[in-house]
């Protein structure tokens, strides 16, 4: 998803000292009748990062959405992993057609920024959904010497970028994969941590 204005948005409310928190700007909108928190930092190597937060029956699910500069454009892609669709495909996205696209909700979010200030409120108590597979836990930590998996490399693919994929896909070849944590102070940018800007296109 082109995220140029959108990321450019949250740039500029970023500068603005009164819409801080915690060293954090928030918005807030509902989907579905749903609570949505989106928040951006740049504390705890999170610069690159859109955190949203999707409450559902007082159960709180975290996504990284990655951001990623190419030349002078942003981009995000709007990635939701298998193990958190499922517990919310019925609850929360909308059926149609027999399926529950994400693409209106991402496309909510997009609007929502770019029309919208941030709001000023402390956040409240979560209770975040805990995920039972590690492959989908929410932060980057590190690499480790291992052969990837094939349900790895689809997140790779799936949740960064083409041109960031390609190059953590290069970086990693058969010797290493990538390991995420729930923990956001252990959390890595993963093209400072891998030194990716230096590998060629």
């Amino acid at each position: 998803m082109d995220a140029t204005f959108l990321i450019k948005k949250i740039y500029q409310d970023y500068e603005c000292s009164e819409y801080l928190v915690n060293g954090a700007i928030k918005y807030t909108l509902n989907y579905n009748e749903h609570p949505v928190t989106i928040m951006y930092s740049k504390d705890n190597n999170l610069s690159n990062a859109l955190r949203i937060i999707i409450t559902v029956d007082r159960t709180d699910y975290l996504l990284i959405e990655y951001i990623y500069k190419n030349d002078d454009n942003f981009e995000i892609n709007t990635f939701i992993d298998n193990e958190v669709y499922n517990e919310l495909q019925f609850s929360f996205f909308q059926l149609k057609n027999k399926k529950c696209p994400t693409e209106p909700f991402f496309d909510k979010i997009k609007d929502h920024i770019i029309n919208n200030e941030p709001v000023i409120t402390p956040e409240p108590e979560r209770h975040y959904y805990q995920r039972h597979n590690n492959n989908f836990l929410p932060y980057f930590e590190t690499v480790v010497r291992h052969k990837m998996s094939n349900i790895m490399r689809q997140r790779i693919t799936h949740s960064y970028p083409k041109d960031l994929a390609y190059k953590i896909l290069e970086y990693c070849k058969n010797t290493y994969t990538l390991r995420f944590t729930e923990d956001e102070n252990r959390a890595k940018d993963i093209v400072i941590a891998l030194d990716l800007n230096k590998l060629n296109d």
